[in-house]
């Protein structure tokens, strides 16, 4: 990182918060446990169920999410992240 950037210039990348982490944990076990049929029916069940209600709290907090101003004026989120997080070399 260079010295110029605060650490909470990456802080989008860095806070994973605990639905986030545990979608990105679930949501491979499920697949590859079905894919390789080793996981058996019920464990499917349970874990989809986790994932159904974890993804409701994370579309939750994103539908709730505070914007800094740039979104509306943006094409795309890949703007906006290129124009508020510019690293100066």
């Amino acid at each position: 990182m260079p010295s110029d950037v605060s650490p909470t210039d990456y802080a989008p990348l860095a806070c994973l918060q605990g639905e986030a982490a545990l979608l990105f944990g679930t949501v491979p076990l499920l697949s590859l446990g079905h894919l390789t049929q080793l996981m058996p029916r019920e464990g499917e069940q349970v874990l989809l169920a986790i994932i159904l209600a974890t993804f409701a709290v994370f579309a939750a907090r994103k539908y709730t999410q505070v914007c800094c101003g740039a979104c509306s004026a943006a094409a795309s989120p890949l703007d906006v992240w290129n124009t508020t997080h510019a690293v100066q070399m």
